[in-house]
């Protein structure tokens, strides 16, 4: 099950992005900075610091190149459908969507898709079903009580009270 929340990370305006960050690390070892000091300002290892240096000595541009990665597997109408999917019917499961695409990606990479929209999963608590005889002794309370008067009643709604240490009695 994912539930959608609204409060998605947004960086703020005083972080830098990846390209910006790129240009200060080569900015400083082309001041003289050793490389050492650089991974240690930028919180970066020193191979990472190696490898932004001698990519933009080769490129001359600090941007990533296009197309870098493995392609993903979920194209454009897959993530529509799994998007509308989830949006219509939320306790829709990754298995059902997975089966709709039939079995074209598998529920994980939609449950990775789902996470990256920023739903969240959440197992179904189990709780046990009220038999025949729980119905019937509810609904003979419930007649018995119909005209009490609850005026002097406080419903906990199930919860403990505990004063100076000790569970209150009820």
């Amino acid at each position: 099950m994912f539930i959608f929340k609204m409060n998605q990370k947004r960086p703020s305006k005083f972080e830098l992005s990846e390209e910006e960050i790129r240009k200060k690390i080569v900015l400083d070892f082309k001041q003289g900075h050793e490389i050492v000091d650089i991974a240690r300002d930028h919180n970066y290892h020193i191979k990472s610091i190696k490898r932004i240096i001698r990519t933009f000595s080769k490129r001359k541009s600090f941007k990533r190149r296009k197309g870098a990665g493995r392609p993903q597997k979920l194209n454009q109408s897959h993530k529509m459908t799994s998007r509308n999917m989830i949006r219509s019917h939320p306790w829709t499961t990754c298995s059902e969507i997975s089966k709709r695409l039939r079995g074209y990606v598998t529920p994980g990479t939609i449950r990775n898709y789902l996470k990256f929209l920023g739903y969240s999963y959440k197992r179904p608590s189990k709780k046990l079903q009220l038999t025949q005889q729980d119905k019937e002794v509810r609904y003979t309370w419930a007649i018995n009580h119909k005209n009490f008067d609850f005026s002097n009643v406080v419903f906990a709604d199930e919860a403990s009270f505990w004063l100076h240490g000790q569970a209150a009695k009820m």
